[in-house]
């Protein structure tokens, strides 16, 4: 069923999604990691693609093959307002704030949000690299606008008080 799922032609990129989500569901990773591949080779320019198997490399705590995966989707597109580009730029700064590496991830918040300042994502890793940093004035500014544009984001008012409490402000808290 699933090589007649993927033996479209074209090839669907959803289709690779699905069967990969299907292999995942049964903990078989590494039949989720040769079938992502081989859609990489039929879909060489595939941002969904090489976002799923860049989590594979991360779940396997293969961060440089994570990053060098994503970082292969940068030279997908020029435009560097595509939303491709965006989700991979974000996708990117989350991985370095993970380990640390708050400058590199700032670089990519910051084209992000450069290209669209209204940009969630971007503007909840600046605002956790302002948390990190001690700058609990810049970071309120940037959870207060994520509430404000996604009010359902439960950890944005989470990271918000948390930012207000840095600042000494706990009655806002």
């Amino acid at each position: 069923l699933l090589d007649s799922l993927l033996s479209t032609d074209p090839p669907i990129e959803e289709n690779y999604e699905k069967a990969f989500r299907f292999y995942i569901s049964r903990q078989q990773i590494d039949s989720a990691e040769k079938l992502l591949i081989k859609g990489i080779q039929q879909i060489p320019k595939s941002f969904r693609l090489h976002m799923l198997l860049s989590e594979v490399h991360l779940n396997r705590k293969d961060i440089d093959t994570a990053l060098q995966t994503l970082e292969t989707c940068l030279e997908f597109e020029e435009d560097t307002a595509h939303p491709g580009i965006i989700k991979t730029k974000n996708a990117l700064a989350r991985i370095h704030f993970q380990m640390g590496k708050m400058d590199i991830a700032e670089q990519y918040v910051t084209e992000v949000l450069k290209e669209n300042p209204n940009d969630i994502d971007s503007r909840f890793i600046k605002g956790q690299i302002h948390l990190r940093r001690g700058d609990g004035e810049n970071a309120i500014s940037d959870f207060r606008t994520i509430v404000g544009d996604k009010p359902e984001f439960i950890k944005g008012y989470l990271l918000l008080a948390e930012a207000h409490v840095l600042n000494k402000e706990t009655d806002l808290a």
